[in-house]
This record gives structure tokens, C-alpha cells and sequence, in this order.
């Protein structure tokens, strides 16, 4: 029996050494994993952290960058604008300019135009004996070319007939 109680105590002590590493070991075990979930914690925050310094310079950066577009955009609707102003202000110009003188040369067509009415009333009658007259002229530059052709032909007989006689002299003198 001693050996019996010799080999409870030492399986007694083995047992409590075994139940003394066991603890040891859970305690080792829960230490590491509290580390280990402290460490994680830590990282979870520190990437958390890092996350939201991430977002909100994307945030920033993308504020910026719509900032800076709306910049561009208001810059360019302004540029347009006053170039079309000026463009639009330029057509006005030239159109008032054209307008003006289109009228102006209107009036000064009209003022032509009345002088010459004028100036036709006023010299209707010597138009009008100019044209008698010269409807006169064609019959009398007949009556003149009758007169002179008549007047040639018989200048061109009396010369023939003058030349005719000296050679009639001239063939009786010879004879």
C-alpha cells in the first residue's frame, strides 16, 4: 500500500505540476491572446485612423479638383460670353453703321432722282421741240440727199458733156 500512496502522491503531484503548467499555459494563452487582441485593437485604430486620413484627403482632393473644374468652367463661360458680347456688339456696330448708310444713300438717291425729275419737267418742252425737230431731220436729210445726189449727177453731166465737146473739138481740129 505504501507503493500505492507513493504512486498516488507522485500521480497527485503529477497531476497538480500538470494542473500548475496548464494554468500556466491558459494564463500564457490568454496573455498572448489579450496582446494579441490589444494588438489587433491597436491596428484596427491606427488603420481606422489611417482610413479616414485616406478619405479625407481623397474628400479634399476631390473638393479641389471640383473647386478647380468650376474655376475652369466659370472662367470659360465668362470668356465665351464676352467674346460673344463683343462679337454681337461689333454686328450691332457694323449693322447701325450699314443701316446709316443705306439711308444715306437713299436720300441722296432721292435727291438725284427729284433733281432729274425736275430738270426733265423743266426742259419737257425744248424736249419736245428737239424731238419735232428731229423727227423734221430725217426728212430733211432726204430731201438734201435727193437734192445732192440730183445736184452730182447733173455736175457729173455738164462735166461729161464738156469733155465730150473738147474731144469733139479736138477730133475736128485734127482732122
Amino acid at each position: 500500500m505504501q507503493q500505492i500512496r507513493v504512486v498516488a502522491d507522485a500521480f497527485h503531484i503529477l497531476t497538480q505540476e500538470h494542473q500548475e503548467k496548464l494554468t500556466v499555459l491558459e494564463q500564457n494563452a490568454t496573455n498572448q491572446h489579450e496582446i494579441i487582441e490589444k494588438d489587433t485593437t491597436q491596428k484596427r485604430k491606427i488603420w481606422g485612423k489611417e482610413q479616414q486620413e485616406f478619405d479625407a484627403a481623397v474628400q479634399e482632393k476631390t473638393a479641389f479638383i471640383i473647386k478647380q473644374r468650376q474655376g475652369e468652367a466659370a472662367d470659360y463661360q465668362y470668356d465665351l460670353q464676352r467674346e460673344r458680347k463683343i462679337e454681337t456688339d461689333a454686328y450691332e456696330e457694323t449693322k447701325r453703321t450699314s443701316e446709316w448708310e443705306l439711308q444715306e444713300s437713299t436720300r441722296e438717291k432721292d435727291k438725284n432722282w427729284a433733281e432729274r425729275e425736275k430738270l426733265l419737267s423743266d426742259n419737257q418742252a425744248e424736249f419736245e421741240k428737239n424731238q419735232t425737230k428731229a423727227a423734221g431731220f430725217e426728212e430733211e436729210l432726204k430731201q438734201a440727199y435727193t437734192k445732192a445726189k440730183e445736184e452730182a449727177i447733173q455736175e457729173v453731166s455738164r462735166e461729161a458733156k464738156v469733155k465730150a465737146d473738147l474731144v469733139e473739138k479736138e477730133w475736128e481740129g485734127s482732122k
